[in-house]
């Protein structure tokens, strides 16, 4: 059995960069921390810079690209600081999402649209800002999460 702790996978991805969104904490901050022990370079993203600061630290030559997925702005610019520090982007991981924190009978249209801007609008766009280097280049992997 695997030590809970440990985010080492059993495969390698030396020379790839990935991009994490909702890297701040739960899910994102474990796949950015696995993605690091596989060999990528890994760039951390989220719209918490501190808790982005926190978890570069234990992530040598880490990049922080905080990022709003509400924003399209946002996230080309996010997407092109990446490719621009690393001159690639190979991996996406389309993480970040929210949902409502309390009963469905007390979501306000303010609510949804900001749910539907997160979990759809930014990951689709993020997708989209990502494969644009990708398909030029030939080779990108992209996970929704």
């Amino acid at each position: 059995m695997t030590d809970q702790n440990t985010y080492a996978p059993s495969f390698r991805l030396d020379g790839k960069v990935a991009l994490v969104t909702g890297a701040s904490r739960g899910i994102g901050y474990g796949l950015a921390r696995a993605l690091a022990e596989a060999g990528a370079k890994v760039a951390v993203s989220a719209r918490d810079e501190k808790a982005l600061a926190d978890l570069a630290a234990t992530i040598p030559g880490s990049f922080i690209v905080p990022m709003d997925m509400r924003s399209v702005a946002s996230i080309n610019e996010g997407v092109a600081r990446v490719e621009k520090h690393f001159g690639r982007l190979d991996i996406l991981v389309n993480n970040a999402g929210l949902g409502a924190n309390h009963p469905a009978l007390d979501v306000t249209e303010s609510d949804w649209d900001e749910l539907m801007d997160v979990n759809l609008k930014g990951l689709f766009f993020c997708a989209q800002a990502a494969a644009r280097g990708m398909v030029a280049r030939g080779y990108g992997r992209i996970v929704n999460m």
